[in-house]
């Protein structure tokens, strides 16, 4: 069995005035998450994004503080302020002992859970919402 590769590269937006950021290295880590930057690039509904240009520290297992740079950060013109994590819909789900791969999704599962923590108590603090987008919502909001 072959792994599968992921697909990075980097994303050169449309409408440059409203990414914050250097639009010289916007860097997609999934078609997913392409496919999310060329909405926000290109919807009306947004008015500026960012990719991985927010920090968020977080505990974690090991009882250090680590940094979280979630995925997206956007305002819409309803002039909210949201923080989205692209992930597919199985990560988000506790592993289950028949997982060939048990342990360390054990561990990634915990450790997101612990980056989302730290990120639901980072956006009650600003007033902007935090969210994790999986396929099923991508699909939804015709994205995907």
């Amino acid at each position: 069995m072959t792994q599968k590769k992921f697909r990075q590269g980097y994303y050169k937006p449309k409408h440059p005035e409203k990414y914050k950021g250097n639009t010289a290295s916007v860097i997609y880590r999934s078609s997913w998450e392409r496919k999310v930057m060329e909405f926000f690039d290109t919807s009306k509904n947004i008015e500026w994004w960012n990719s991985e240009g927010l920090v968020i520290p977080y505990m974690s297992i090991d009882k250090k503080v680590h940094r979280y740079f979630p995925d997206f950060i956007f305002l819409n013109k309803k002039k909210e302020t949201y923080i989205i994590e692209i992930k597919p819909f199985r990560e988000t789900l506790p592993p289950t002992r028949r997982q060939r791969n048990y342990n360390s999704a054990s561990i990634t599962y915990v450790i997101n859970q612990l980056k989302w923590k730290a990120s639901e108590e980072f956006c009650k603090k600003q007033n902007i919402f935090f969210r994790v987008w999986t396929e099923k919502e991508l699909k939804r909001m015709g994205i995907m």
